[in-house]
């Protein structure tokens, strides 16, 4: 008895440390942050996309993906901005071992920074995949994007 304790035990621990990669989708325009992310379109009361990239790396997890919806990402759908340890705000800051990719590439979605704000902070084992940054500026640190070690930019 006590083997089969054991075991469920083990196999419950398992399951919350190894999940599965999940992904997660944001409309700028469509969305919804009170939805769950955990489809393109609104399916149901709570199941859609959710609006704002801040929503998605609230929602995410090492090993996922986020998948954004063509459209722009500033203020005017009320992006948050995180602060680094030099004080600069970020328009979207990636998590560690996150993968954030635009669905239909850069040529249609956008991050759009501002005047004193950086537009993407990655941290390490990140890929920023399909976007154009832009409007992004900092006098002392620079406005694109700043980026850790082993994260990935792609077209």
């Amino acid at each position: 008895m006590k083997r089969l304790v054991a075991c469920v035990l083990a196999a419950m621990v398992s399951s919350v440390l190894f999940a599965d990669p999940q992904t997660y989708y944001v409309d700028p325009i469509n969305g919804n942050d009170a939805n769950n992310g955990a489809t393109e379109t609104q399916t149901a009361v709570g199941v859609g996309p959710v609006k704002a990239l801040w929503r998605a790396m609230e929602l995410v997890e090492s090993g996922d993906t986020v998948i954004a919806l063509p459209g722009t990402f500033d203020d005017t759908n009320s992006e948050a901005r995180w602060v680094d340890s030099k004080g600069v705000l970020q328009r979207l800051s990636i998590p560690s071992g996150v993968t954030v990719e635009s669905r239909d590439g850069a040529a249609a979605t956008t991050i759009r920074g501002g005047t004193d704000i950086r537009g993407v902070l990655m941290a390490d084992n990140t890929v920023l995949r399909g976007f154009t940054v832009s409007g992004a500026s900092h006098g002392q640190y620079g406005g694109g994007l700043s980026a850790g070690s082993n994260a990935y930019v792609y077209d």
